[in-house]
This record gives C-alpha cells, structure tokens and sequence, in this order.
C-alpha cells in the first residue's frame, strides 16, 4: 500500500472516528488543500522571494523561528536580504504531510551547489486557506557517517 493510500484510510478512518464523537475534522480535500498551499508557499519563497510569497499568508502570520524577526515587513526585508545574499541558493522538499490544520514539509535547503546543506523541519498552521503560523527547525547536513541519510 502506497504512503498516500495509507494516509487516506488513516485520515477516513479518523473522520469516521470524529464523526461518532461529534467533532469536526477538515475534510480530505482541505488538508490536501492545506498542502499545496504550504507547497506552494516554499516553492515561490524560494524562486521569486517575499513579495509574490506573501499572498499565501494571513495578515496576522506569525514566524516562530528564532533567527527570524517579527512583523511582516521586517521579515520581507530579511527574506529578501537572504535572497540577494545567497543567490544560488536553492532547496528540495523531500516530504510533505498534513493533518488537520497542519502541514509539515521536510526540506533539504541548499546555499549553494555542491554545499551539504541543512535539513529544515517546516510546520504549519493554515486557517481559511492562508498560512498563519510557520515553525522551522534546521540541522546542518554533515558529511557521510552512515547510510541512514538524515532524508
């Protein structure tokens, strides 16, 4: 059975679940929704920066991320910084899952080719189609130690 499958008879078989308890999940559609919207946050943040990113975000969107600022215009100010200090920088979504509300996009971010980059742990929270929190954990991509792989 293929992941996707499997998350579907999960996501069924909670609605089902919700159902009998009177509580309302998104249905399969919204949470797909909720990603490709995500999806497509990342992906145009990456290629054309904050300006055209920002039309996937809530006016109140907040940033947890320690290394980011607060408020909307200094985060276009730094996100477009970032931009023009790292021009060849570029990223890979390795997966994308959604829940609820949720999504969560593994990212393997590049500064540049040929660089080990960093994997960054992406989180969520959409409301009416606009992403209104994001939280980002990132780790340094080291050398080769094992196969594992950190993707």
């Amino acid at each position: 059975m293929t992941r996707l499958a499997s998350f579907l008879l999960l996501v069924s078989l909670a609605a089902g679940t919700a159902a009998a308890a009177d509580v309302a999940l998104p249905s399969p559609s919204a949470v797909d929704q909720n990603k490709a919207i995500a999806i497509a946050y990342w992906n145009t943040l990456n290629s054309k920066g904050w300006d055209a990113a920002s039309i996937y975000l809530d006016a109140s969107y907040r940033e947890h991320s320690g290394s980011s600022p607060s408020g909307n215009e200094e985060l276009r100010a730094y996100y477009n910084t970032l931009k023009a200090a790292k021009p060849r920088h570029y990223s890979v979504i390795v997966r994308a899952l959604a829940q609820d509300d949720l999504v969560f996009l593994h990212v393997h971010d590049f500064a540049a080719p040929g660089d080990f980059g960093e994997a960054l742990m992406c989180f969520f929270r959409l409301k009416d189609g606009k992403i209104v929190e994001q939280w980002t954990a990132k780790q340094a991509v080291p050398g080769i130690r094992n196969f594992n792989g950190m993707f």
